[in-house]
Parts: structure tokens; C-alpha cells; sequence
């Protein structure tokens, strides 16, 4: 936001030049941006944050630098001569129907003549990047930035039926605005309204149809209070942004009206030549009751990590205008002013004042905090598992947005049709909840690899969002992309090396370190895959995700022109049951003995069910086995295949014989020949 610092000087009534002024308020939390000299005068662009709409004009800037010991507040001196001879009532009356509106006051200005603003008016407004329209609607933007109060005037002679109704809209009505727009209202709009019509969208803007024109004579000065939310709902839905809505959406003070009113009447009066009438309509639905707020100086000291005075906590906060109730043993009440609308707890006092004492003067300290220690759940663990075995194969981390467009969710997952749809989207790619994490994933895969990383490996552990119902039913995935092959070569010549085998086998480690049980994989032509190059991950036969190298459809819609595998395995049906609990025991210090047969076996056998078949037969001393090789082609039959077993046996009390691991052996290549019609080789 700009402001003069001449007009702040003025306010402020201060003798500081503006770089020292600039100082100030940036010590204060109120940060200037940037400084631009100009001829006469020298603008500040201040960034006031949202929970500060009392500093969004020239007073509530003034009052913080008055509080920092450099100034005094010069507030404009309101006195209006009212004409007894027309009251306000006779005029118009008010009603309010939707209490979201708290306070309606009006205020009736006669014989007004409409011409230009005086310089100093114009002078300022154009400071703020406001046009100089006439005298009256520039009144009305003058008090919104020197008091910091929004205002409307309507002319007078549109008001139909003399009366002025705050109520919500009705369904589909239409409300042109000040700015020309036809626009559609909702009952969630706030509409100020005549006996007949919308003459204005409450806190946002005028209406065409009252508007002040060239030969407006009497008018009505609106100062009001809305609903923070209402203002903040119907500003972003229509997309109409103001610097009345600006401030109220953030929460304006609803005891400045009458004040704010009759700066403006006071200011029409002299320099638009008007007559005030008498009575001030005032209709206050629901009166302010100061909050009140108790302030422990122990809990100050402890918050701020050092002793505070007490008389520096009173000074500080009666010059920002908190008023001192009540002390007693190490605590003050203080009762808070209207206008601050972000003070409303202890800690809300204590920040105000650190920012008086200075956040510069605090010394780097970190505090003392004990947290009590967090029981890891079988979710975080399978997490920490999965996390540290694509770690370990050179995956990074992802952490991307939920949100996705509905035609990323049907690329990679088309089944899938009822998504959960988001209701204020940030941006049509953003438009409803993934239904599966590569949905999101695959954008930083894409712009690592677009920029040139050839050997990107990403994965992500998230959610996803399926329709059902009223609410969404949420999944826990662990999603792994990475580029197939070899795409670079490091330094000494050597090349990591990707692939699908290498990709299931994460997943085998991931699943048997959670679950203590082996998973399987069946072919099936998964949407997001290759015809042939997919598989779904079973676990006791129930799918708990899928692996394999996508399609050219997937790869072309994120724009990755080096192919990619990849996989998700579902959490929450891997746990299903809980965690394995693993226990752990001293190895054996006896020897192994080692024994490889290979077999020649039909190609349509799996690997999974050889090893099905082995564990069925619960050999003793049998500690591990494995396929070593594969061999197909020259010399084998057609259909077959040649597998090359190695099997390992071990005693935790002796050392094996030759005759007992043989039988052992004998009996595992009886059962695999029998059960498969193998041949040993």
C-alpha cells in the first residue's frame, strides 16, 4: 500500500526524515517495501500484513510511530453544524434484515454541488493511486485513507421508497455494479437495498443505479460494519476486489462510524457547499463489548525469554492504546480498543510488546522446550522403511500438491471417474483431489528431467482421494518414477543402471521388511503401462499395488521424452493386519553348505510359485535359497526355459554333514520335478 510521507509527517506530527520513519515502522512489523523520491515528496510502499487493518491509513500509521516514542498523533479536529430544519428521519429510514450487517449508519447531506476536489484532497489521493473523480466521491475515498473507515455516497433522488434495506440477496438476482458489470448474486451476498432494488453490494461497491453524477444534490452518507467472511466469500467469488472490500474482509472498526461519517459530512459541507440535516440514523444490531484481556508478566518474561519491566509493558501498550483496567499480583487487565481486531488472547498482548521493545533487542537464544516423546505407529514405520530403501537406490523426495486436473487422474488412472472435485480451485491443472500420486508426481519428474537431469529418480509418499459419499476416502501410497536404462555416465565410466527388475525389487524389500512376507506380481494391462510391461503387486493374493514402464499416452501428456518406469504400493493394504514384528537372534557361528541345481522347466512357470512350493515343504536348516541364472535360447527346447537354483543350509548347533544336506537336497529337487514337471539338468 503507498502512502505520502508527507501526509504521514503531518499526521504523525514528527520532525524525523523519511528514511528514519521508514526505520520505525519496519521495526514495528510494518515493513516498507520500497522508497520513491519524488519532487515534492517521497512514497512509501508498505506491506501491512492482513491482521493489521488498522494501520491500513494515515492515522493508525501515525499512532505507531506516535507509540515508538517519535511523535503525536494529530487527529483532524470533526465538529459538523447540523440544520435543525430538516432532520435525517424525514428523509430516509434503515433496516437491517441480515445481521450479518452489525452496524447501518446514515447520515443526509443537502444541496451539495458536485465539481472538483481541493488540491490537498487530489494531492493525496493520487499519492495512493486513487483518480480524482468529484468532490463527494472523493470525500469518501479521503476519509477511507486518513481514517481508515470505507464509505459510500448514494444520490439521494434514487433511493425508491425513501429506505434503505440490508438483507441477502436472492437467488440469481442480478446487481449491476459501479464499474458497469452485470453480475449474479447469491443469498450468500449481502445487498444494500432500496424498497425496490440492489443499490449497492455491501463492503464491495456502489451500484450504477444510485451512483453520484453531475447534478446530485442531496446525498447519503453510508458507514457501515459487515461480516469479515461475508465481504471476504463475495469478493473472491465475483472476483471484484476494492479498497472497501480490502479492508473490510479483514475487519474494519465498528465504533468509528459515526466519527468517519461526520469527518465526511463535515468535509461536504465545506467543500461540496452542502447542509447537514440533524439526527444521525444509527441502526447497531449487536453493540462492541470491549474485549478484555489479562496479562501475566511471568508468562511475558517467559515468552520472550527475558525480564520485561513493568513499567515498559504500561507505557508500551497505553501509547498503542490498550487501556489498563486493572492490577493486581503479577498481572494487568487491559481492555482492547475497537479498532484493533487481531487482539483478542495474552499472546496477542505479548507480541505487542516485543514489537515496541524491539525485535533486534532480543538476543539469539534457543528456548528450553521438553516434548513429551511420539509413539511411532505401524503407518510411520512402513513409512520410515519405504523412505530409506528408495534412499538408499538414489531416489529424492517429492512433495507435490494433492491437487491435479481432472485429465491427469484419467490419463493414468481412467477406471477411476468419480473424483473428489475441488469447489475454488487455484487453477483449471488444479481443478480436482489425484486419484493416484503419480498424477502429481510426474511434474517434477518431468521438469528435472526437461532440465536436464537424465537420471532422475523421484518418489513420494502422499495420499490419494477417491469419491465416496459425502467425503473422500483417503489412501496411503509410497509412488516411485524413475528413467528406464542408462542415460548418464559418470566420471570413471561407469553408469547406474535402472530398470523394471531392479524397481521390483525395492518393492519386494519394502514389503518384506513391513510385512515380513514375500509379494507377487502378475501381468495385466494396467491403464498407465505399456501393452505387456505392467504388473499388479499381490500380497496373499489381494492387490496392494502396481509396477511397470509407461505408456507412450502417459509420457507424451507430462511432455518426458526419455522412457520411465515406476511404482505405487498401497500402505494401508500392506498393514492390513498390522506390522510384521521382527526378532531378532545371534547368528549361527556354524558353517554353511551351499548346493545349485538348475532345471529345465515350461516358460509359463513362475519364479513365485517354485518358491511357494519350497516354503511348503519346511526343510530344516534350509536358511535361504535364490535364482542365480535364466537361460533360454540355443540349446533349450522350445516352451522351456533353464533356471539355475541356489540353496543354502545352516545349523545353529553343529557343523552339517554332507549326507544329511544331501537328502535335505534330494528331497527339494524330488518335490520341484514332481510338482512341475521339470527335468534336472
Amino acid at each position: 500500500m503507498e502512502f505520502s510521507f508527507k501526509w504521514l509527517k503531518r499526521y504523525a506530527k514528527t520532525d524525523l526524515g523519511h528514511e528514519r520513519v521508514a526505520e520505525i515502522l519496519t521495526e514495528q512489523g510494518l515493513t516498507v517495501d520500497s522508497i520513491i523520491e519524488k519532487e515534492n515528496d517521497v512514497i512509501f510502499d508498505i506491506d501491512i500484513t492482513t491482521n493489521r487493518p488498522d494501520a491500513m491509513n494515515y492515522l493508525g500509521l501515525a499512532r505507531e510511530i506516535a507509540a515508538s516514542g517519535y511523535g503525536e498523533v494529530e487527529y483532524p479536529e470533526v465538529s459538523v453544524e447540523e440544520d435543525n430544519s430538516c432532520k435525517a428521519s424525514n428523509y430516509v429510514s434503515v433496516e437491517i434484515e441480515d445481521t450479518r450487517c452489525k452496524r447501518y449508519l446514515a447520515r443526509v447531506v443537502k444541496g451539495v454541488k458536485i465539481g472538483p476536489s481541493p488540491d490537498w484532497m487530489v494531492e493525496l489521493l493520487e499519492s495512493a493511486g486513487i483518480r480524482p473523480i468529484n468532490n463527494v466521491v472523493d470525500i469518501t475515498n479521503f476519509v477511507l485513507w486518513e481514517m481508515g473507515h470505507p464509505l459510500h455516497a448514494f444520490d439521494y433522488r434514487f433511493i425508491e421508497g425513501k429506505k434503505i434495506v440490508v438483507r441477502s440477496a436472492r437467488e440469481g438476482e442480478k446487481f449491476t455494479t459501479l464499474d458497469g458489470v452485470e453480475r449474479v448474486l447469491n443469498p450468500s451476498d449481502l445487498l444494500i437495498a432500496d424498497a425496490k432494488r440492489g443499490i449497492a453490494l455491501a463492503g464491495i461497491m456502489g451500484g450504477e443505479n444510485s451512483e453520484i453524477r453531475e447534478d446530485t444534490q442531496d446525498v447519503i452518507i453510508e458507514s457501515a460494519y459487515f461480516d469479515p467472511a461475508t465481504i471476504r466469500k463475495t469478493s473472491k467469488r465475483l472476483a471484484l476486489h476494492t479498497d472497501s472490500s480490502y479492508r473490510f474482509e479483514r475487519g474494519a472498526d465498528i465504533e468509528i462510524l459515526k466519527k468517519a461519517a461526520d469527518r465526511a459530512a463535515q468535509l461536504m459541507v465545506e467543500y461540496a457547499g452542502g447542509t447537514l440535516c440533524s439526527e444521525t440514523i444509527d441502526v447497531y444490531v449487536e453493540k462492541f463489548e470491549p474485549v478484555t484481556v489479562r496479562l501475566h508478566l511471568d508468562r511475558v518474561n517467559k515468552m520472550l525469554g527475558r525480564a520485561i519491566e513493568p513499567n515498559f509493558i504500561k507505557k508500551a501498550l497505553k501509547n498503542l492504546g490498550f487501556d489498563l483496567i486493572n492490577e493486581g499480583n503479577n498481572y494487568f487487565d487491559y481492555s482492547i480498543p475497537s479498532y484493533r481486531v487481531d487482539v483478542r488472547r495474552e499472546i496477542d498482548l505479548i507480541e505487542e510488546i516485543a514489537r515496541m521493545y524491539g525485535y533486534n533487542n532480543f538476543d539469539s537464544t534457543l528456548p528450553l522446550i521438553v516434548t513429551p516423546g511420539k509413539t511411532k505407529t505401524g503407518m510411520d514405520k512402513a513409512k520410515a522403511i519405504a523412505a530409506e530403501e528408495l534412499l538408499k537406490e538414489g531416489f529424492f523426495e517429492a512433495i507435490s500438491y494433492s491437487f491435479c486436473s481432472e485429465k491427469d487422474n484419467l490419463t493414468l488412472n481412467p477406471a477411476i471417474k468419480d473424483m473428489v472435485v475441488i469447489s475454488n480451485p487455484l487453477s483449471e491443472n488444479m481443478s480436482v483431489m489425484r486419484t493416484t500420486v503419480f498424477a502429481s508426481l510426474f511434474y517434477p519428474f518431468s521438469k528435472n528431467v526437461n532440465y536436464g537431469n537424465r537420471d532422475t529418480r523421484l518418489y513420494e509418499i502422499g495420499k490419494t482421494y477417491v469419491k465416496k459419499e459425502e467425503l473422500a476416502r483417503e489412501e496411503n501410497f509410497v509412488s516411485a518414477i524413475a528413467v528406464l536404462g542408462e542415460h548418464n555416465k559418470y566420471w570413471d565410466g561407469t553408469v547406474q543402471k535402472i530398470d523394471f527388475y531392479r524397481l521390483k525389487g525395492i518393492a519386494e524389500v519394502i514389503a518384506e521388511r513391513v510385512k515380513g512376507l514375500k509379494v507377487e506380481f502378475e501381468n495385466v494391462d494396467w491403464p498407465c503401462f505399456k501393452k505387456g510391461r505392467g504388473a499388479v503387486i499381490l500380497l496373499n493374493g489381494k492387490e496392494i499395488g502396481a509396477i511397470g514402464e509407461f505408456s507412450e499416452k502417459v509420457l507424451k501428456h507430462y511432455e518426458v521424452d526419455l522412457p520411465a518406469v515406476g511404482f505405487e504400493l498401497s500402505f494401508d493394504r500392506l498393514l492390513d493386519g498390522g506390522l510384521k514384528e521382527f526378532k531378532y537372534k545371534p547368528f549361527s557361528l556354524f558353517p554353511k553348505v551351499a548346493r545349485d541345481s538348475a532345471f529345465l522347466i515350461d516358460k509359463t512357470v513362475k519364479f513365485s510359485d517354485i518358491e511357494r512350493v519350497i516354503h511348503s515343504l519346511n526343510i530344516p536348516f534350509l536358511v535361504d535359497f535364490g535364482l542365480f541364472d535364466r537361460y533360454e535360447g540355443k540349446g533349450i527346447p522350445e516352451g522351456k526355459v533353464s533356471v539355475a537354483l541356489n540353496f543354502v543350509f545352516q545349523a545353529e548347533d553343529r557343523t552339517l554333514n554332507n549326507e544329511e544336506v544331501n537328502e535335505l537336497h534330494e528331497k527339494i529337487i524330488k518335490e520341484i520335478t514332481g510338482k512341475f514337471g521339470a527335468e534336472l539338468r
